[in-house]
C-alpha cells in the first residue's frame, strides 16, 4: 500500500468519523465506556499493530490493510472514550472522583 493509498484510507476513515458522529454520541450515551475497558482495548491494539509490524502475522502485502484497519478500531474506541467519564457515566455528567 503507498503513501497516497494510505492518506486516501486516513481520509475515508475522517470522513466516517464525521458522517457518524451523532451515531458515536448516541451510542456512547447508552452504552459509555468505562476507563478500564479503553485501556484494554488500546493496549490490544496496540500489540496487535507492533505484532503485525514485527511478526509474521500476516503476508507483507496485508500489513498495511490490517493497520489501517485495526487503526480505524482505535479511533472508534478513542471516541466512544471521549463522551465518558473514567467511571462510565456520560460526560455531559460532571465527573466527581470517587475519594
Amino acid at each position: 500500500m503507498g503513501p497516497i493509498a494510505k492518506l486516501k484510507l486516513i481520509n475515508l476513515a475522517y470522513k466516517i468519523v464525521t458522517a457518524y458522529d451523532d451515531g458515536f454520541q448516541k451510542v456512547a450515551k447508552e452504552k459509555p465506556m468505562k476507563l478500564k475497558l479503553n485501556y484494554i482495548l488500546q493496549g490490544l491494539a496496540v500489540s496487535l499493530q507492533l505484532v503485525n509490524q514485527y511478526g509474521a502475522l500476516v503476508p507483507t502485502k496485508w500489513q498495511g490493510s490490517v493497520m489501517a484497519g485495526v487503526t480505524v478500531a482505535q479511533g472508534i474506541a478513542g471516541i466512544l472514550a471521549h463522551f465518558a467519564n473514567p467511571d462510565g457515566t456520560p460526560a455531559a455528567v460532571a465527573y466527581v472522583p470517587k475519594a
